[in-house]
């Protein structure tokens, strides 16, 4: 009898353990959408949402314009709440490879999309959420 309950006490102990460290995590949800201008695909341009408080996520547009939001190197996704979504043109373009090409970006994203002070917001949810972004010209 005392076995079992030092074998019981040992299991409980252990998935109590693993389980801690876990409820500290932030709580995201996966975020990916497509970001036109004048109905065509922005490639290159950088996508970030900025919360309140607490780490910005951030992704790039492929050629599709289709991106996705990485909270970290090691996570994807984005902290659950609203966001002030920022929209920038990448500084210089990259080849198929991704290395930089002397090419630099034309892209103008208006002001009012590309600042802190942008007019872009997002509320993210559990789970996964896909959000667009219509850019209209100045």
């Amino acid at each position: 009898m005392k076995k079992r309950f030092s074998l019981f006490t040992c299991i409980v102990v252990t998935a109590f353990l693993l389980g801690c460290g876990r409820d500290d995590e932030p709580k995201l949800g996966g975020v990916r959408g497509t970001v036109t201008m004048d109905g065509q695909p922005l490639k290159g341009v950088n996508v970030l949402f900025q919360p309140p408080s607490g780490r910005p996520s951030q992704g790039i547009t492929n050629s599709e314009g289709k991106y996705e939001l990485e909270y970290s190197a090691s996570r994807d996704g984005v902290l659950i709440g609203t966001h002030t979504v920022i929209i920038t043109a990448a500084a210089v373009d990259s080849d198929e490879e991704n290395q930089p090409s002397k090419k630099t970006s034309r892209l103008k994203i208006p002001q009012r999309y590309s600042t802190l002070q942008s007019e872009l917001t997002a509320e993210v949810k559990r789970g996964r959420n896909t959000i667009d972004f219509a850019l209209s010209p100045d």
